[in-house]
């Protein structure tokens, strides 16, 4: 079984770690830019913190779980090593970790946060390497922790996480719109919001059940709508994109 040390504290970190130790792995070390985080993480693995990157010790895996924008740069600041390399970034293309012999990509496609646990059993891993050798570690250490994992390159993998901020931050955002818009009534959403998610993933395309005044071509209620948010133009700025948004979709979905 890989011993395996981890370049960052963060959600995806934290989670990560604490998952792989739970299925028995032996966490050697974390690096972090924020120490503190790196010590309370490491207390919770059984594993020593690191105060500067050059100082990690062998391990089978190095794990980076940094901001994607950070990932060349920690990439650059690794010495030459032999060990797998792997980041866990769904954007970031596998050639940034070119510089090692060994490298690939794990993907948890999920949103982590370091205080709230994570069932991985239900989280789709996708996962990608430079040589099969490599694909096999990874697929073994996703396999671990999840029963649905998928080999995706590079680019399918990017297409795939502009979709997830569509799915998943763009929808949280709404529902911040939503919550400041109700405000205490708020929760009375809830069983809208699960029917629609359900229906949306139950058919071919979101847009077959789709449902509202834009898709009815309700101009009357469009019309109120966008004078009662007069107190917030850029509310009223994602009203008429989506709206139109919508309006093109119903549109397609009768041509085809």
């Amino acid at each position: 079984m890989e011993t395996i040390s981890f370049i960052g504290s963060g959600h995806v970190a934290t989670r990560l770690a604490k998952a792989f130790f739970a299925c028995g792995y032996a966490v050697v070390d974390i690096y972090s830019r924020t120490p503190e985080h790196a010590q309370q993480l490491a207390a919770q693995v059984n594993a020593h913190t690191v105060h500067h990157i050059n100082s990690l010790r062998p391990a089978d895996v190095y794990i980076i779980a940094v901001d994607d924008h950070a990932i060349p740069q920690v990439a650059q600041q690794l010495p030459l090593m032999q060990s797998l390399v792997v980041h866990t970034a769904g954007s970031v293309d596998l050639s940034a970790l070119q510089k090692f012999p060994n490298h690939g990509v794990l993907y948890p496609l999920q949103t982590l946060n370091r205080a709230h646990e994570t069932d991985f059993r239900a989280v789709p891993f996708f996962i990608e390497a430079n040589i099969r050798k490599n694909y096999n570690i990874i697929h073994r250490l996703a396999e671990s922790l999840s029963k649905n994992v998928k080999e995706l390159d590079s680019e399918s993998r990017a297409r795939l996480h502009l979709a997830a901020v569509f799915a998943g931050n763009f929808v949280n955002s709404l529902l911040g719109v939503a919550c400041d818009i109700a405000g205490a009534q708020f929760e009375y959403l809830k069983p809208l919001v699960e029917e629609t998610v359900k229906k949306a993933f139950a058919t071919g395309h979101p847009a077959m059940v789709q449902t509202g005044p834009a898709r009815r071509g309700d101009e009357i209620s469009i019309n109120k709508h966008i004078k009662s948010l007069s107190l917030h133009p850029e509310w009223q700025t994602i009203y008429r994109l989506l709206t139109e948004n919508i309006i093109k979709q119903a549109t397609h979905a009768k041509q085809t």
